[in-house]
């Protein structure tokens, strides 16, 4: 899908998430590689997928290995990005940082000693403690490590990890990256020059500076429960997955079984889809039934969302909110990203990740 280069700066993609849904299109003109993309995606028409699920890596067992689709071994794969040639992994359980190469299934280690600890240094001498959201902006991938309280920044040349951002206190606090405190981190993704998060048990959408690491409260008051409003006079109750088609974040709300909408400039949150009521039914926007909503994708004309109790993927239209299910036989969906093309999901209890095209 051929992208011009005006339309591919308008259109700014994130991660996936719980994840956090970071995102490249990958036409491969000269104007539109992914390297000029970095981040921005396609609203061409969007995905066009026939249903078609694939293995792409993981073996099913909760294990760890590196190889080649079922030769390889996850344990709770999380959230992902994707640079359209490799795809990135938050490998739960296996406290790891994964590499997928995309045209083979090759499973590379990039991040993490495996065990649960805390050490900041390069690549595999790096230690974790359960990563988990994750998005890729300008060769850095930013980490959610979830059991430290922290946001990590790995350099994916040098596979240098620092922490940026988290006292490694859990709290509520704004403020400089030293002395801010998050609850559970949730999904990433970057959109408008700032990384964005849900902290899922704090009930909010956060804020944090790409230059030095502070962080604002964005949207949510901190207390669960439902309100469209602006800012932190809003409402969420435990929100996880977040996507961003650069003038929108799309938030899943997952306990109050909706996707929610901030528009960027000013943080006014609506409602995209769902009813509030626990459900499946598909239909128009205020009649659309989820069930804990997690990941979030989008091609910037649909968003996809992975609803792990269900064991489905739904499609939801940006343009009015009317959802569609695609019963595609996954076991607990959680993590969903596409590289412009095909869409990728993570299965968190059976410790695979397909390709859906």
């Amino acid at each position: 899908m051929k992208l011009t280069a005006p339309l591919a700066l308008a259109l700014w993609a994130s991660a996936c998430g719980p994840g956090v849904v970071p995102i490249s299109s990958l036409d491969l003109s000269a104007e539109c590689s992914p390297a000029f993309l970095s981040g921005n995606i396609s609203a061409c028409g969007g995905l066009s997928l026939a249903e078609t699920v694939s293995l792409l890596a993981g073996s099913g067992a909760p294990s760890f290995a590196d190889g080649i689709g079922a030769a390889a071994a996850f344990n709770q794969p999380a959230q992902m990005a994707t640079d359209g040639t490799f795809l990135y992994l938050a490998d739960m359980s296996n406290h790891r940082i994964r590499r997928v190469r995309l045209a083979t299934g090759q499973v590379t280690t990039i991040a993490g000693t495996g065990s649960p600890a805390y050490t900041d240094a390069v690549g595999t001498a790096a230690a974790f403690t359960n990563p988990a959201g994750l998005t890729l902006h300008e060769g850095y991938l930013y980490i959610g490590d979830v059991g430290n309280n922290r946001i990590r920044r790995m350099h994916l040349g040098s596979g240098q990890v620092i922490t940026f951002s988290g006292s490694g206190a859990g709290g509520d606090t704004p403020g400089p990256a030293g002395s801010a405190q998050f609850g559970t981190l949730g999904a990433f993704v970057v959109a408008d020059g700032a990384l964005y998060i849900t902290d899922v048990t704090n009930h909010r959408v956060k804020q944090v500076s790409l230059v030095d690491g502070s962080v604002t409260h964005f949207a949510g008051n901190g207390t669960p429960g439902f309100l469209n409003a602006t800012g932190t006079s809003a409402l969420f109750n435990s929100p996880t997955g977040l996507a961003t088609d650069g003038t929108y974040l799309y938030v899943s709300d997952s306990s109050g079984n909706r996707i929610r909408r901030v528009t960027l400039s000013n943080a006014a949150v609506t409602t995209l889809a769902g009813s509030g009521a626990a459900g499946a039914a598909d239909g128009a926007a205020n009649i659309a039934q989820f069930t804990q909503p997690e990941g979030l994708a989008t091609d910037g004309v649909s968003l996809y969302v992975a609803e792990i109790a269900l064991d489905v993927v739904r499609k939801v239209s940006l343009a009015n909110g009317y959802t569609t299910t695609f019963s595609l036989g996954l076991t607990d969906p959680y993590g969903v990203v596409t590289d412009g093309v095909d869409l990728f999901v993570c299965e968190r209890s059976s410790h695979t990740l397909v390709r859906v095209r």
